[in-house]
């Protein structure tokens, strides 16, 4: 099946790959975000006795960044002192290329702005969480290349609607990558790779993402469902299908599970985090907060089914 807009003029999935290409990170840009850390990598190599390593995680680790978007950094520490984070945050501070910089102690996390690109960079420091993140993504990418442009429509689409920000009782990004691999095994395009594959979880102490190669939003190869179809599916799924007061969502089962009952925790939205089974939008606590994010499921559903234009769900782009 073809969709086209009520306008007439094109398919829907050439609409959405236009989109695409106007909001994604060309290749020299992502390249750019990688010279960031390696200001890092050559500042701390000066100043640290102590081993360390970097990586990139967040969008950036698997070609999943916008136009706009921050950079998220784990830094990894064999051993720490107590003082490690604050002279790291010393050495941006007199460093050529951080400005703007800020310790954030709860979070173990200095934020900084890298005065050559522009990009406001988050270093989090000793804490793999976030790189288990990217791995479990980027596995399931290396599955079905399109996935990749799938995720970065829905969070453009998230973030036009306003539900993307936990800070704000919305999904995050990672919830949000969840809810569209569950949806896709809920069709059968994917795996569960924890069932099929589970040695790529096997030790997730010394993940290394290169191990695993993808490349940067292309599918030479890919003949399955059109990114339009895809898109089409995963709202239908949860405005229609998808019941969020007895289901979660479990990525690692490769199915939907009965929604935990957990003493004290009303968990308006369950999506299983696969590495500590803990709950991924755990920042949705508001009757009010859930039924927008429901809202916004239901409506843009019946907007894109009708043919109503794609501007109205992701906002305003040139054609």
């Amino acid at each position: 099946m073809v969709f086209y807009y009520k306008s007439g003029r094109y398919p829907l999935d050439t609409q959405i790959n236009k989109y695409l290409n106007q909001k994604r990170l060309k290749q020299s840009e992502c390249n750019l975000k990688r010279s960031v850390k390696n200001k890092i990598f050559r500042l701390l190599s000066e100043n640290f006795e102590s081993v360390f390593s970097l990586h990139i995680v967040g969008s950036a680790a698997n070609y999943l960044d916008v136009k706009g978007g921050d950079l998220d950094i784990c830094l990894l520490f064999n051993e720490i002192s107590p003082n490690d984070l604050y002279k790291v945050k010393q050495l941006l501070k007199c460093s050529d290329f951080a400005i703007n910089v800020i310790c954030i102690p709860p979070l173990n996390l200095v934020r900084f702005r890298d005065s050559e690109t522009g990009f406001q960079t988050d270093l989090i420091i000793n804490n793999s969480k976030p790189i288990k993140d990217a791995y479990l993504i980027r596995c399931y990418i290396k599955e079905f290349c399109i996935l990749s442009d799938l995720i970065v429509l829905i969070k453009l689409w998230a973030q036009y609607q306003e539900i993307n920000e936990a800070s704000k009782q919305g999904l995050n990004s990672s919830s949000l990558a969840l809810m569209a691999i569950s949806c896709l095994q809920e069709d059968g395009l994917l795996p569960c790779l924890h069932e099929e594959k589970p040695y790529l979880f096997g030790n997730l102490k010394y993940l290394n993402l290169q191990r695993i190669k993808i490349s940067n939003g292309t599918c030479p190869d890919y003949d399955g469902p059109s990114i339009d179809v895809l898109f089409l599916r995963f709202l239908k799924y949860y405005a229609k299908s998808f019941e969020f007061d007895n289901q979660g969502i479990s990525v690692r089962l490769g199915r939907a599970i009965s929604k935990p009952r957990s003493s004290g925790q009303n968990h308006r939205i369950f999506i299983e985090d696969p590495s500590d089974r803990t709950n991924t939008a755990k920042a949705i606590r508001s009757d009010s907060s859930f039924y927008k994010i429901e809202k916004v499921f239901t409506e843009s559903f019946n907007q894109l089914e009708i043919g109503r234009d794609l501007s109205e769900l992701v906002g305003q782009y040139m054609t």
